[in-house]
């Protein structure tokens, strides 16, 4: 597996390299949120792990003692009413206790269900050497998250790339029990039209589906990589 992830925050740019051990914990001790009142009971023990962090801890990057990566870019959903309480601890709390790729994904879509998450979205790519993911999360109590085919590349610019989802298959695709649900309430998604369930389109907000700089260099990137040329407004696979 491999992950590179790039990042154009604006500020004062640095790099920090954090090589965090192991750590104990007592009963009753509590992470708290940093972005909220809020606080999670820690466990016994948690992972050891490197941690990259820039651009004032607006991106960071893990990888942990059991080869378990994440890193992520921002997105925008159409949710604007979530009331989420988790945002920035999700990623840690996820490298410390997850010992595969699947199973930060089954944590990070428990906490986003139990605390709702507080911004209007992200893509989380989460790695081991057996397999990748993309988990993608909306605020408020909803996330998909979908197993990156073996031997494909996904390129994620600053938007939603889930496009199929298949509830029956759970080895590939897992989500909050609503995902469908949800958009069908608000209008997002019609499913008497016969048309499948396409996150990306139900969910990511138009001013980054449709903007120019996010189709520009997703586009560049297909066309380096795949056999086949993109046009610039085709529409582009989740992986390939």
């Amino acid at each position: 597996m491999f992950i590179a992830h790039n990042e154009d925050n604006s500020g004062d740019p640095f790099v920090e390299l954090h090589k965090v051990p192991r750590i104990k914990h007592s009963q009753g001790e509590k992470q708290g949120f940093v972005f909220s009142k809020d606080s999670i009971e820690e466990i016994s023990e948690t992972n050891g792990y490197l941690w990259i962090t820039g651009a004032k801890y607006n991106e960071e990057q893990y990888l942990n003692e059991w080869g378990v990566a994440l890193t992520s870019n921002a997105s925008r959903s159409k949710v604007l009413d979530g009331a989420g309480k988790i945002e920035h601890n999700l990623r840690r709390i996820v490298i410390e206790r997850a010992h595969s790729a699947r199973e930060a994904v089954k944590i990070a879509g428990s906490l986003v269900e139990k605390y709702g998450y507080a911004s209007s979205g992200r893509v989380y790519t989460i790695a081991d050497p057996g397999e990748a993911w993309v988990f993608e999360v909306a605020n408020g109590k909803h996330w998909i998250a979908h197993r990156v085919p073996d031997d494909e590349v996904v390129i994620i610019p600053n938007y939603y790339v889930i496009d199929k989802f298949d509830a029956n298959d759970s080895a590939n695709y897992l989500s909050s029990p609503e995902i469908i649900q949800y958009a069908v309430d608000n209008g997002w998604y019609d499913p008497k039209n016969n048309n499948p369930f396409n996150f990306r389109r139900a969910y990511c907000r138009a001013d980054k589906l449709d903007g120019i700089h996010n189709i520009a260099r997703k586009w560049v990137a297909l066309n380096l990589l795949s056999e086949k040329q993109f046009k610039l407004y085709d529409e582009f696979p989740f992986s390939f």
